[in-house]
Formats: C-alpha cells, sequence, structure tokens
C-alpha cells in the first residue's frame, strides 16, 4: 500500500521527487516522469510515473493516472492507480479503477469503485508517457485500453487546430501531446 510521505521541518515534500506547495495553482495538463506530492490547486489532468500523494490542503480537479495515488485532500475527477487510498479527511468525486483500494473510516467518495487488476494498463500508460511506444497504428483501430483518453479541453483545442472527432479518437497519448505542445 502507498504511504503518505510528509514534508520534513523545511516544508520540503519528503520523498517525492516533484512538489506543489501550497500557495502553487496549475491550470493544464500535468506529465511527470517520477513521484510528486500536491498541496496547491490542480485543474487539468495527471499523469505520473511515480506516486501522486494530494495533501490535506490540496484541491485538484483532475483526471489521475499513476502507480499509486494517496489522497488526503481534496479530488473531483476519475483515478486510476494500481492503488489507491483515502485517508480520513479526503473528499474524492469521481470513479475509482484500482487493484487495490483503501478508503479510511471518515473520508467522502462519491463516485464508482472499480476493482481490478490495472499492471498491464499502467505498463501501457507508463511506455507511452516515456515514449517508449513502438507499436504502429492502423487508421481503423479504436483506442488503446489503458490509454489516457483526450480531455474536454485537449479535444476543444485539437478541434480548433482543424481535425476532426473521429481523427482525435484515434490518436495515441502521445500524438495529442505532441500536437498541442504538452511533450
Amino acid at each position: 500500500m502507498a504511504t503518505f510521505k510528509a514534508a520534513d521541518e523545511t516544508g520540503a515534500p519528503g520523498q517525492h521527487a516533484t512538489y506543489l506547495n501550497s500557495t502553487s495553482r496549475i491550470i493544464g495538463n500535468i506529465v511527470i516522469q517520477n513521484s510528486a506530492r500536491i498541496d496547491g490547486k490542480v485543474e487539468g489532468d495527471i499523469v505520473a510515473n511515480g506516486e501522486i500523494a494530494i495533501g490535506e490542503s490540496a484541491v485538484v480537479s483532475a483526471r489521475i493516472q499513476a502507480p499509486a495515488v494517496v489522497v488526503r485532500g481534496k479530488v473531483s475527477g476519475d483515478i486510476s492507480a494500481q492503488s489507491i487510498e483515502i485517508g480520513p479527511n479526503a473528499k474524492v468525486v469521481g470513479n475509482l479503477t484500482s487493484a487495490i483500494l483503501n478508503v479510511e473510516h471518515g473520508a467522502v467518495l462519491d463516485g464508482r469503485c472499480s476493482i481490478s487488476g490495472l499492471q498491464a494498463e499502467a505498463v501501457v500508460a507508463r511506455a507511452e508517457l516515456q515514449g517508449n511506444a513502438t507499436r504502429q497504428r492502423d487508421s481503423a483501430e479504436p483506442q488503446v485500453p489503458g490509454a489516457v483518453p483526450v480531455t474536454k479541453v485537449q479535444r476543444a483545442d485539437l478541434r480548433a487546430r482543424g481535425y476532426s472527432d473521429e481523427a482525435i479518437d484515434k490518436m495515441t497519448p502521445i500524438e495529442v501531446h505532441t500536437i498541442l505542445g504538452l511533450s
């Protein structure tokens, strides 16, 4: 099970490689190559290769995909991870998909939970995130299971650039990020 790594006396993020403090505010999608602790506000999607820890002061409105997610603050959005831990004062509004789910007494959870093995999906998502995917796609092939879906904001941006919904649905996350300059 994931563990919540508390900040040290200097306010550093403990063992997390990336840290967004309580005064941070990000609007947009985040791709993190390691673990992260978020104590600020985030609006957008979060994809990470390491644990994501949402601190007590955090307010996150995002779809989150990571190997492990620990929530102590507020999250509005779907979470997909191998393990999800929701702390006693946390509030989560969204659907959860995980192999391991721990909801502590006192937590608020408003959404559906799907407990299943996500290891294969997580491997595919991490490979695409790192740019190691070598798979060639046929133009008629549907979206890859486990891939991060295109957000409403990304879809609107792609439409504004002249892409049809059909073309957008056939794009990989790497293609979307490259076109939108997010990589």
